[in-house]
């Protein structure tokens, strides 16, 4: 046989065009399988040479097996979630001791404590899975050095010389398992311990929730699972699920921007839908906590003061505050993503003084037994009963301290943690509780003591220690693999006695090995440098673009004028137009040995004005027509105490203007005296509001202005987060790049959004679609439907869309109205509540005659009807009528926004759909089809079969590297359309060849 060689293939594009057809084929059928392998198959992890006997072991068996071999010191220790101090951990280490000795179930990580190390030039990613990997390491009695603790495609190797194994613990223990390692990632939010360097620039929840699309939760939900279970985090504490409701002053402990917003229903589907995220992002490798059990949204002050007081009932709080819980913990809901059931609840310390007679004296419910009656109620009955895990928030706060001793003079520390375990908590977070010093490190180790004696002495509480422990440990489970060693693996994992136990000491039948260790594998729980991949630009960029799009659908235009015309759209800035910026550059620590950043860079907005505008782009603004300062600089002006220079730059720049930009984040006087100056501005310098235009960019909650200052502004944004997507989407739309599609999720007074509730009406508008559908929820066709006297139809109602253009919340009333021609009233109907956006009601045909269908909800009462004639034994006629009435004209104040299908960054690879497939070939076919009948009589058959074979190769050849390149062209081309872009490139390229050959003869 001879060689085939590439001079070989050259002079015989059939061979070529043959095999690369071949290739693209399997190409092509990948493309169509992957996806359903990527959610279909459930990563496996296996061991060579182990056996796995008894697998079909339940969960509640393989607990109970752990539970028999685990000592008291085991069982306590797995109750308590602690904070320590450091970015590292040393052997002398505080933790060390807790971890290692006390047995301790889990820790939290934050910025605060210096866990996370966020300066500049940093790779927090690394330095977060390197201290996570050594904090699991010390669960199995090893310490790694922080500059072992991450290397290699697989972690750690064990056994290995550099491994040190830990002196025999103080408390006898035998079972060892995985921390729950924890972090209060909430967004962007200015007072949370958030991942930021070099971590993709999560949103706050209101940002979020602006965009009234769960998708766009879910996919920030995709991304947060990506990135915290590559370093290693397992618990999530989040998302809030707060209704907010706003208190007097403005002044809260629950910032609106940690919540979705003040409905109940949204608050809950976007919160389910970012929990669902989480799971598949992660590849269900970390739990959430929803947070914060039973809602806080109506609090009027932070823990750092005192504990509030909410004066609701618990029929009250059903209604309203657990709504969004029991939406999240449903699992058997049809209409709700299955992954979107939360793992627990982190319950919160608000007193509700509506429980009992007693307003003084009243407990914060994380620590009253009316948690325990309220995980009780049939919202939450069955969650609770399959192991949903209950945590406290921290007990070591200022307020809780004061509540048990009013002097703040005594830490009643056992006292608090038993108060809080015996009201319903599995989990105690023992935030606070460490200050650091000898003193913190006692109250710890005591409150475990105290415990373990509790344990030995009180059977009842021994029995709910088991219960909290068998939840947990169930928990634990579904996050890693157990592994089963035969006993000669025995001397492999040496340095691993503790977690090995010889749970199944006879042979199993049929084995050649007797089983002697059960465990979950280190190697199944230490991140490894590969899972860094997930950090590259690459998928940065990508996840950055989700994002990206997620901040332009939540873009808000909040002074809206109405006129007969329509909205008042305000002008964008033109060129030659001089603009001055003024920010709130306030600042916050990174980490605790970290520089105070800037939460709002000062000239961020000036730059990216510059970048999209500049005289590198479109050339509307040139660098010397801007200028900007600060809110210090601005309030020094106003208060006449800036020096002589900076008085005079801000004043010509003043007058000088056309523009006026104010870029603000939250009134908060207390903290930061300067965040008033756009209010001051306003009042001191209105005739500058009348002469220039001003345009307010908020990036925090926007409801700051009161309705005076709004009527004095041009343009006013909401943004709602100062992540740097936000910024440069509310610039863009100040420029009219981007329209404005999203409404904010709490009420906004002195603009058309000033009451939510009557924004998530129907809107008024609309004509609301009856359709027929049968058992399996398929529309169906009237016409084709053949029904007779006595038969049921279902009948549907809607989707029905509220003021904002998004359906209606669950719950919405509809009234269905039925009547018979020649009848003087309606058959009596009771309102259907809505369900998904749509209400549904069965009909049956009682009597011959012409009946006549209609709906309405509220003020929304044109619909299309339905009339159906039933005539004896022959089949009914159906026919819809439409409205005879016009609907009203849509308010000016009313926003359609296009649903939009939010891409799942599951993986950064695109690939090119079945038709795009056909429609390149289908393409190429039809040009080279042209081709060959213009040269037909030209060329002889074998050149032309030559030329059309290499015309093929070109084009395939290019379907293949557009496939291979997608991920730069997307930069310019986005949208559902590139996948088929293909198509005309394939056609295009096909051609290239046959020209050249034909010019080159």
């Amino acid at each position: 046989m001879s060689q085939v060689t590439p001079s070989v293939l050259l002079k015989n594009p059939f061979r070529v065009g043959l095999i690369l057809l071949l290739v693209l084929t399997s190409m092509l059928m990948g493309s169509l399988n992957g996806e359903a392998q990527e959610q279909t198959e459930a990563p496996q992890t296996s061991n060579p040479g182990d056996v796995l006997p008894e697998q079909d072991l339940s969960t509640s068996e393989l607990v109970e097996r752990f539970m028999s071999h685990m000592t008291i010191a085991d069982k306590v220790g797995q109750l308590f979630i602690v904070n320590f101090q450091g970015p590292t951990i040393e052997p002398d280490s505080a933790i060390v001791g807790l971890i290692h000795n006390y047995r301790i179930g889990g820790v939290v990580l934050s910025e605060q404590n210096g866990n996370i190390d966020n300066q500049p030039g940093t790779n927090t990613p690394e330095q977060v899975a390197q201290l996570i990997n050594q904090l699991q390491a010390l669960v199995y009695g090893l310490y790694v050095p922080p500059t072992l603790a991450l290397s290699g495609d697989q972690g750690v190797e064990i056994p290995t010389e550099s491994l040190v194994s830990l002196p025999r613990s103080l408390l006898d223990s035998h079972v060892a398992l995985p921390l729950l390692v924890g972090v209060p990632q909430v967004g962007d939010e200015q007072f949370g311990a958030v991942l930021r360097n070099r971590f993709s620039p999560i949103p706050n929840q209101l940002a979020i929730g602006a965009a009234w699309q769960p998708d766009f939760a879910q996919a920030v939900g995709t991304i947060m699972g990506q990135e915290l279970s590559a370093v290693g985090f397992n618990m999530l504490l989040g998302p809030g699920l707060d209704v907010f409701s706003r208190p007097r002053g403005f002044q809260t402990g629950t910032r609106a921007t940690a919540t979705f917003g003040e409905d109940s229903w949204w608050v809950g589907q976007h919160g389910r839908a970012l929990i669902a995220g989480v799971h598949e992002g992660s590849g269900h490798r970390v739990l959430t906590f929803a947070r914060h059990f039973p809602g806080q949204g109506g609090s009027d002050r932070r823990l750092d003061q005192e504990l509030a007081t909410i004066q609701v009932t618990l029929e009250e709080l059903r209604r309203q505050e657990l709504d969004p819980f029991a939406q999240t913990t449903a699992a058997d809901d049809p209409v709700q993503n299955e992954h979107g059931v939360t793992d627990g609840l982190l319950t919160s310390h608000i007193r509700f003084s509506g429980f009992l007679r007693s307003r003084e004296r009243t407990p914060p419910i994380s620590l009253s037994t009316h948690l325990d009656e309220m995980l009780m109620l049939e919202e939450f009955q069955a969650w609770r009963q399959d192991g949903g895990l209950t945590m406290s928030d921290g007990l070591g706060a200022r307020a809780i301290r004061a509540y048990y001793d009013p002097s703040e003079q005594t830490f009643l520390a056992n006292r608090i943690a038993s108060d809080a375990f015996q009201a319903g908590n599995d989990l105690l977070w023992l935030a606070e509780f460490d200050s650091g010093d000898d003193e913190g490190l006692g109250a710890l180790e005591e409150t475990i003591l105290f415990f373990i004696v509790q344990y030995s002495e009180k059977p009842d509480f021994a029995a709910a220690v088991d219960e909290a422990v068998r939840r947990i440990l169930r928990a634990k489970l579904r996050l890693y693999p157990l592994t089963f060693l035969p006993l000669e693996t025995r001397q492999e994992a040496a340095l691993l006695q503790p977690v090995y136990r010889r749970f199944f000491p006879a042979t199993p039948a049929g084995s050649e090995k007797p089983i002697a260790y059960m465990g979950i594998h280190p190697r199944d729980i230490w991140v490894s440098a590969q899972d860094m991949t997930v950090f590259s630009p690459v998928n940065l960029r990508l996840k950055t673009e989700i994002i990206t799009r997620v901040a332009q659908h939540a873009l808000t235009l909040l002074n809206i004028t109405d006129t007969q015309g329509g909205t008042a759209v305000p002008p964008a800035p033109e060129v030659n137009d001089r603009i001055v910026i003024f920010a709130d550059a306030r600042s916050r620590p990174t980490c605790a040995s970290c520089l105070p950043e800037p939460i709002l860079e000062p000239t961020l907005i000036e730059s990216l004005i510059l970048r999209l505008f500049g005289p590198e782009a479109t050339q509307q603004v040139r660098p010397n027509q801007i200028a900007s300062f600060s809110f210090g600089d601005l309030s020094a002006v106003l208060d006449r105490t800036a020096s002589l220079g900076l008085q005079t730059r801000v004043e010509r720049a003043l007058a000088d203007a056309d523009w006026i930009l104010l870029a603000m984040l939250d009134v908060d006087r207390e903290r930061y005296p300067d965040s008033d100056a756009v209010s001051r501005f306003l009042r001191q310098r209105s005739r500058l509001a009348v002469e220039k235009k001003v345009a307010v960019l908020s990036f925090d909650a926007p409801y700051m202005l009161d309705e005076t200052d709004i009527n004095k502004i041009a343009v006013y944004i909401a943004a709602y987060s100062p992540a740097v997507p936000y910024v440069e989407s509310a610039v863009r739309a100040l420029f009219r790049d981007l329209e404005f599609r999203g409404a904010p999720p709490v009420s906004v007074p002195g603009t058309p959004f000033r009451s939510l509730v009557e924004r998530l009406e129907p809107d008024p508008g609309q004509i609301i679609n009856l359709t027929l559908f049968d058992e399996k929820r398929s529309v169906i066709n009237p016409a084709e439907l053949e029904v007779h006297l006595g038969d049921t139809l279902q009948i549907r109602a809607g989707p029905i869309m509220d003021r904002n253009g998004h359906r209606v919340p669950d719950g919405t009333p509809v009234q269905f109205q039925l009547r018979y021609a020649g009848d003087d009233m309606n058959l009596h109907t009771d309102a259907v509540p809505t369900k998904d956006g749509s209400a549904h009601i069965e009909v049956t045909l009682e009597r011959p005659g012409r009946l006549e269908l209609a709906a309405q909800s509220l003020d929304s009462k044109t619909s299309v009807g339905l009339q159906i004639w039933i005539e004896g034994e022959t089949p009914a006629q159906i026919t819809a009528v439409q409205p005879t009435v016009t609907p009203a004209a849509v308010s000016p104040s009313s926003f359609a926004a296009t649903t939009t299908e939010v891409p799942r960054p599951r993986s950064v690879q695109q690939r090119l759909n079945y038709w795009s497939f056909l429609g390149s070939w289908g393409a190429m076919s039809l040009l080279l089809s042209l081709y060959a009948i213009w040269m037909s009589r030209r060329l002889a058959r074998s050149v032309l079969i030559y030329r059309l074979l290499w015309g093929l190769i070109a084009g395939a050849g290019a379907y293949v590297v557009y496939g291979a390149t997608w991920f730069p062209l997307s930069q310019w081309i986005g949208g559902t359309l590139f996948p088929f872009l293909v198509i005309p490139i394939a056609a295009t390229v096909a051609l290239v060849p046959l020209m050249w050959l034909h010019l080159t003869e």
